[in-house]
């Protein structure tokens, strides 16, 4: 029986601080974000090491560090070793 990959979970930052989007939850509940228990001044990375020791077979990262898997960004169609020739605009 062939398993099924997970979505990633992707955080972002909110005006009150960090907000998680899981489209498991999307798809079964209809719930868009989960606002988590971190203030604005939390560091990501410690945000992230947080939602990563709670679902380690989870790929969990920042919303705008998650390409789009068809988009030419994601490196989807891309050869192993081959360089991105698409600018990334900086992240804000």
């Amino acid at each position: 029986m062939t398993r099924k990959a997970r979505s990633p979970l992707t955080v972002r930052r909110s005006a009150t601080g960090y907000v998680l989007h899981d489209p498991a939850l999307v798809r079964l509940a209809g719930i868009e974000a989960v606002p988590l228990p971190f203030t604005p001044e939390a560091s990501g990375a410690e945000v992230l090491a947080h939602l990563r020791r709670l679902n380690p077979h989870r790929d969990v990262r920042f919303e705008h560090d998650a390409p789009h898997p068809s988009s030419p960004a994601s490196g989807a169609n891309r050869q192993v070793g081959e360089a991105s020739d698409i600018p990334h605009p900086p992240c804000a």
